[in-house]
């Protein structure tokens, strides 16, 4: 079966600078029993050992959208994986009925406001002939929302490679990473207030954080980070870097923090800091609690010093932090593997497929 999985405008699935939408894409698609093609935006420097076809951006969102579904008309693949972006999703799935399709979303939606807003969305949602959810938890908010199609909504959670990322939890540096984006959203403020009382509390600790969209957030990020930088040595911040530097950060570090304030749709920066065999604390919110289970230290609220709390228990508690270490990176390997989940996407657009054939 040849999968055709077309990323949004925006997307170029680029090795070299990663978002955590392609990286799901990257982590799967090598296991899969299919023939997988993937569309993305021109001007990646790197694509790595993928089939990519760039799509022209000139014009805009919906010229590119054009030439991509023109693109899938001459390539004619069984079927059509969907990611993210609802209108230009529906406008593919429109344009190319007669290939089975799927609407991969990778976070929560918001539930309608008022009747007119349910009209339009209950209509596009049947353009579509599977949803597919990265976590249970964002698969039964949008059952709630809309029950009438419950029957076609599906949870693949997020799998991960544990291979690259995988380190002895024994020998492990005195260092708490933060990987993730600097945005309000994901509790960097806190987090960073914290990390300066447990610096103070704890000076044979040191803090690495490694974020991506630095600049996204303006002054937030570099005014949250400003009283770290007096730790000097003891302070590492890289912005930018690819996946390899995250993997490198998380290796080495003894606890890694996912402070997110908003409701995550799964936790793939929790995942993969349990297969670096860090000692995680987390928020919970989301899908976080899906994603480490009973193998992570949680906070509630999320303030600075809940979390300034959880990480000096961590840090004075070893027992404890190996214990979640090892759980966790055991926990991580066992139930989220890439190969489990990419066979488990593999027989959802297989299912997927034959419903709609059995319909026609």
């Amino acid at each position: 079966m040849h999968t055709a999985i077309v990323l949004p405008t925006g997307f170029r699935f680029d090795l070299q600078e990663p978002n955590s939408i392609e990286t799901v894409v990257r982590t799967l698609a090598p296991h899969s029993r299919h023939r997988i093609t993937i569309l993305a935006d021109e001007g990646a420097k790197d694509h790595g050992p993928f089939d990519v076809i760039e799509v022209a951006t000139k014009g805009g969102r919906w010229p590119r959208t054009d030439r991509a579904i023109a693109i899938l008309r001459d390539l004619k693949p069984d079927f059509l994986e969907l990611h993210q972006h609802a209108p230009t999703a529906r406008r593919i799935a429109r344009a190319l009925k007669d290939i089975p399709n799927a609407w991969y979303r990778h976070n929560f939606l918001k539930a309608p406001k008022g009747a007119i807003q349910r009209w339009r969305q209950t209509r596009r949602n049947r353009d579509f002939d599977g949803h597919i959810f990265v976590s249970e938890a964002t698969r039964a908010a949008f059952a709630a929302a809309f029950p009438v199609f419950e029957d076609r909504a599906h949870a693949v959670p997020n799998g991960i490679d544990p291979a690259p990322w995988r380190a002895e939890v024994e020998g492990k540096e005195k260092l708490i990473a933060y990987a993730g984006r600097a945005a309000p959203e994901k509790g960097f403020a806190e987090l960073c207030a914290a990390l300066e009382v447990v610096l103070e509390r704890h000076p044979d600790w040191s803090v690495g954080i490694c974020s991506n969209a630095w600049t996204t957030h303006g002054s937030f990020a570099e005014t949250a980070v400003t009283p770290l930088r007096r730790f000097e040595r003891r302070f590492q911040l890289e912005t930018d870097q690819p996946l390899t530097s995250v993997q490198s950060l998380l290796k080495r570090a003894a606890i890694a923090a996912v402070p997110s304030k908003w409701f995550e749709p799964f936790g793939l920066a929790a995942i993969e800091a349990h297969s670096a065999g860090c000692a995680v604390l987390s928020s919970g919110t989301g899908g976080l609690r899906e994603a480490s289970a009973d193998h992570a230290l949680y906070i509630d609220p999320i303030t600075p010093h809940t979390i300034a709390d959880g990480l000096s228990k961590l840090i004075e508690d070893a027992d404890l932090r190996v214990s979640l270490a090892r759980s966790g990176q055991a926990f991580c390997i066992l139930e989220h593997d890439a190969i489990k989940r990419a066979g488990e996407l593999d027989e959802l657009r297989e299912e997927i497929k034959s419903a709609v054939l059995r319909r026609r």
